[in-house]
């Protein structure tokens, strides 16, 4: 009887350990080094956004894990589509970046000079360390098509219901061409054709800890929705001066010098 309570114990003191560290929702991931940016020159530039996603897309959504190395100048991009403002100032631009040094915005507009598009902001409790922002697009939903979550919460939301041309690339750790470089670090970029949940939003952001999102777990269920995938140096360290897209072979280039880290979330 006794040797059966001890077991009892221990089962359950296993079972409390895991719920609490999140390692029996299926979504663990081993995660050893993100991308630092140095705020001067360096950058990621990959491929035109049509290799992730449709040409015309009506839904999507984007997550990025990120830590400033210093206090983050104003206007500081993380990640950006149609970065060279490809086919004009009429067409797409959808920004990720700082606004203050402790706030992060996103602008989402199918039209950078016709249409206001989505602007949408999240205040951050611990600018020094790592956050998540979770974006999702639903251009079919009546309201509320752009959504912005920071740490598995919602943060805002805005109408913006016209459907996105995929024009120009995709580019992180800077604007345009040359201007706002992001001084700190990048880890766990992913992209998907779909409009994930409030719900999916809490699992992809697990308690703080990246999640595998190649495959379902917990409330995740978009996995066969995802498009790209960019571990930010797991599969590259220590030989490669390129990111590995895991999905759609969008793979991206390191620009003058962007290196490998040992910080993680």
């Amino acid at each position: 009887m006794m040797l059966m309570r001890t077991i009892a114990i221990a089962l359950s003191l296993m079972a409390l350990h895991c719920s609490s560290d999140g390692g029996d929702d299926g979504g663990a991931l081993e995660n050893s080094v993100s991308l630092l940016f140095d705020g001067e020159d360096d950058y990621g530039s990959a491929g035109d956004i049509d290799i992730t996603l449709s040409e015309t897309f009506d839904v999507c959504s984007i997550s990025l894990w990120f830590k400033p190395e210093a206090t983050p100048a104003e206007g500081s991009m993380m990640m950006q589509f149609n970065p060279e403002i490809e086919g004009g100032r009429n067409a797409m631009q959808v920004s990720i970046y700082w606004d203050t040094s402790d706030r992060v915005a996103l602008h989402f507009t199918p039209d950078l000079d016709g249409v206001p598009g989505a602007r949408l902001f999240a205040d951050l409790e611990d600018p020094e360390g790592w956050n998540h922002l979770l974006v999702t697009f639903d251009a079919n939903a009546s309201s509320d098509n752009v959504r912005l979550y920071l740490n598995g919460e919602e943060t805002g939301s805005a109408d913006q219901g016209s459907p996105m041309e995929a024009i120009g690339n995709i580019q992180f750790g800077r604007q345009g061409t040359g201007v706002n470089h992001y001084n700190g670090y990048l880890d766990e970029a992913a992209i998907w054709e779909a409009a994930l949940s409030a719900d999916e939003a809490v699992s992809v952001y697990r308690d703080g800890r990246p999640g595998n999102v190649l495959v379902d777990y917990a409330d995740y269920r978009s996995s066969a929705a995802l498009k790209s995938f960019w571990r930010m140096g797991d599969e590259n360290f220590p030989t490669e001066a390129n990111v590995s897209d895991r999905i759609s072979g969008n793979n991206f280039t390191i620009v003058n010098g962007g290196m490998f880290a040992d910080d993680t979330p």
